[in-house]
């Protein structure tokens, strides 16, 4: 169970992924990631649902605050609807598997995306679609929110937390007496 994601410290995470996208774009503003897409799929896994969904409208409300388009609402619709489903997709991996956290990431990440697009579509009038796009935005861009959320919340864990206990340390020596 230690790398369960059922029980992370959403508030802490939340605000780190806050801090990432307030502060990535002026430090390197091609690097276009969705630092909240760990925060989904960890508040998906470690609360109720109608607490993963306050979580993510709160997340795509900072997002559209700092959005200079004129898409005020749309990210926010955005994610509580792809947290739908990434609860109904949590129910298929565990939460303690060291590859949940980038598999679910980039799910969360490649639906937000293709979920945005209809949005922007629908709403705005805004056309997007291409495979050019599908590539890069919905296949690399996800695989690389996976690799982020994976660095940032799984590696340290793994190199600095405590080491499992394997086969025989489960169980007592004998005492010899």
């Amino acid at each position: 169970m230690k790398y369960s994601l059922d029980k992370r410290n959403l508030i802490l995470i939340f605000t780190f992924a806050t801090r990432l996208t307030l502060s990535m774009p002026i430090l390197w503003p091609s690097l276009r990631l969705f630092y909240y897409a760990p925060v989904l799929v960890i508040a998906a896994y470690s609360r109720s649902l109608k607490t993963a969904v306050w979580c993510a409208f709160l997340a795509g409300f900072i997002i559209d605050l700092f959005n200079p388009a004129l898409s005020f609402g749309i990210h926010s619709l955005t994610f509580c609807t792809a947290i739908f489903v990434l609860n109904y997709l949590k129910k298929h991996f565990f939460a303690d598997s060291l590859s949940t956290l980038f598999l679910m990431t980039f799910f969360a990440s490649a639906l937000s995306t293709i979920i945005s697009l209809f949005l922007f579509q629908f709403f705005l009038n805004i056309h997007l679609f291409s495979w050019f796009w599908i590539w890069t935005d919905v296949i690399v861009m996800s695989l690389l929110d996976g690799v982020y959320a994976f660095t940032l919340f799984q590696l340290p864990q793994l190199i600095l937390g405590k080491k499992p206990r394997k086969g025989k340390d489960y169980f007592l020596s004998e005492v010899k007496s």
